[in-house]
This record gives C-alpha cells, structure tokens and sequence, in this order.
C-alpha cells in the first residue's frame, strides 16, 4: 500500500471515529425510542428476572431482546451513563465500516473501499437527528443513539462478510445463516427479506458455490435454531400475552396498521431518500443502480447491493407503520453501490463534470456531517 494510500485509510477512519464517538453524550437521549429503551434496560436490570424485560412494571416485549441483553451487559459493568446506553450502536458503526470497506477493497480496489466508507459516513440520516428540520420528518434514530438500528444493520453486514467467503471455507455459510438469526432477534422480521435473498441465490448459483440443497436446508434450520430459543423462553414465561404484544401487536398490527399515528403516504421514504439533506449521494446511488442493471455484472457483494438496496425501501414503503429510520438498513449497500460507481467512472478520461458532481456531493455531506457533530 502506498503512502497516500494508508494516510487516505487512515484519514477516512479517524473520521469514522469521530463522527461516531466525538461527545457521544449529547444530545439529551429522545423521547422516542431512547428514553424507553433506557428504562426498560434499568428497569429489567433491578428485576427479579432480567431475562424479561420491563417497562414501568409491566413486561416489555415491543422488540427482541438481543440489543438490550449487550447493553445490560455494558451498563453493568459501567455504571448507567449515556455513553453506556450509546456504546452498541456507536461500535456497531465502527465494525459496519470497517466490514463494508473490507469487502469493496476485496473485490473492488483500495480506493473503492475509502469510498465506500466516506459515501456512508457522508449520509447524515446516519449520524443526525432530524435531518430536514423537525418541520420536514421526524427522525431521532442513528449510528450514535441508544437504539437497535446500529446493531442490525451491523450484523445483515456481517453476513454479507461470511457469505462473501463461502466458497473458500462451508463453516461461513452455517455462520451466516447464525448472523442472520440474531440480526431478527435485534429487530424481528425484516431479517427474513435478506434471508430469502440468501437462500434464492445460493440455490441459483449452488455449482458455482459447491453447495447441496442440504447444505440450504441445515443453514435454515441453523436460522430457526438461533430464533426460537428466546420466543419459546418467553412464550414459557409470560404466554398469551407475549403472542399478544410481541406478534400481535408489535409486528402483525404495525405491518398492517398505521400504530400510534405514523402514519404517511406510500412514497414517504422514496421523499426522505430523494432529499440532499438526509441523503447528498442520492443521485450517485441511483446512477449505480442503473448501471448495474445495464452492464449485468453478477457477484454476491453487488448482487446483495442491488437487492437490499431497493427492497429496503419498497418493503417498508408497503407496511402500513412508517417511522423515518425504518430504512437505515438500506445506507450500507447504498454506499457499496456508490463505490463500484466511482470505480467506472473514474476509469473513464472524460466525464470530468459528472466526477465533479460526484466529488462535490461527498465531500459535501462528509462535511456537513463533521461540522453538525462538532457543534454538538
């Protein structure tokens, strides 16, 4: 690696560093969903029984429980602070960028991995409440809050990682259907889009990767196996009322119906996405998009790409419940595409004004991102 290559990897990690740990205390935590998240991690730590979680004394089963295990962990051993309730997410944003630009530089280059980690830390949906202004939507969920977000997209990158490395050694296969299992016991559901990507393409592509239908069938069962473990536990302790409130309300009612008025119109997140303010690579994303579609070049890292990508925001546009940061999930594979993008286009001698516009809108949210946290 040359010189100005590691001062580049250097230099794009300290900000990585930075933007995600730079007065990780502040801002207050939010109404939603920190300040609950916060009780019910206090509140189940001086319970008699921390395995079910409580939420001003009645048992609290909104999300799975895989979050709030690590983060009672954390704040046991450090005392209850901000930073402590913060910690999962801000180092789940920290592995998440070191994963993505270990898979770009990979199978795209050095510089497509720098890029790729400034194309995600340039997307201020990431790293700001409320991006637009509170007047536009309401966002308070990001890589530097005391939610589940981080840690979910942290390990649907993970798989990602050890499916890329399937064909050398059959051990990350068996291990990415396991990622897969705790991602859903982060965030429930939305795990299975990925999980039936997963298992189309290696069915699709079984020669190439020298996997058997059996291998698919263990690594299903591996999934099942990492899943049900908790819901069988709590469906033990608690019963009806956890069919009630975790499957009936918490997931079959917010697919179906608009839960505590978040309610908005099928394009809303196509709105947020389509806004510089939130996301300033936008335009970049979607000239990738294209191209991807149009050269049809096929491998895991971008076909995964292109698939989450999209289904991020067509799945949650179609569930009924709409909160801002339901499609964080999508940001990772967005700048993965952005990085192959800047591969093309810089390869091409001309073009010089598109490179412009590509540079300018980088470093342009990179910088509005760095500027907004330091003001903090």
């Amino acid at each position: 690696m040359k010189l100005i290559s590691r001062i580049a990897v250097i230099l794009i990690f300290l900000l990585t560093i930075f933007l995600l740990f730079y007065k990780l205390d502040k801002p207050a935590f939010e109404r939603w969903d920190e300040q609950i998240n916060v009780q019910v991690v206090n509140e189940s730590l001086s319970s008699e029984n921390f395995l079910v979680f409580k939420y001003q004394g009645l048992e609290f089963f909104d999300k799975p429980p895989l979050w709030y295990y690590l983060t009672m962990l954390i704040v046991k051993f450090t005392g209850p602070t901000v930073i402590a309730f913060r910690a999962v997410n801000a180092v789940s944003g920290l592995i998440i960028c070191f994963l993505i630009f270990s898979l770009t530089r990979k199978h795209l280059g050095l510089y497509a991995g720098i890029v790729s980690v400034a194309a995600l830390l340039s997307i201020s949906h990431l790293f700001i409440n409320n991006p637009l202004g509170t007047g536009q939507f309401f966002s308070t969920h990001t890589l530097r809050s005391a939610d589940l977000d981080g840690l979910q997209i942290l390990l649907l990158v993970l798989s990602l990682w050890l499916f890329d490395r399937v064909k050398n050694n059959r051990k990350y296969f068996y291990l990415g259907f396991m990622v897969l299992g705790l991602a859903f016991l982060t965030k429930g559901p939305f795990t299975l889009i990925p999980l039936v990507f997963y298992c189309w393409y290696f069915y699709r592509k079984r020669l190439f990767y020298r996997i058997k239908v059996k291998n698919l069938i263990i690594g299903l069962l591996l999934f099942f196996a990492t899943i049900l473990p908790w819901h069988i536990l709590m469906l033990y302790y608690s019963g009806q009322y956890f069919i009630n409130s975790y499957l009936g309300y918490h997931i079959l009612s917010r697919l179906t119906i608009p839960l505590e008025g978040h309610s908005a119109d099928i394009f809303f997140y196509i709105k947020i996405f389509l806004n510089f303010s939130a996301v300033t690579v936008w335009t970049l994303a979607l000239l990738a998009l294209v191209n991807k579609f149009k050269l049809r070049i096929s491998n895991l890292l971008l076909d995964f790409s292109r698939f989450m990508f999209p289904a991020t925001i067509i799945f949650f546009s179609l569930v009924q419940t709409k909160l801002a940061w339901y499609i964080l999930p999508a940001y990772p594979f967005v700048a993965i595409l952005v990085a192959w993008y800047s591969r093309i286009l810089y390869k091409q001698k001309y073009k010089l004004l598109l490179k412009f516009l590509f540079t300018l809108l980088l470093l342009t949210g990179l910088g509005i991102n760095t500027l907004n946290i330091y003001r903090l």
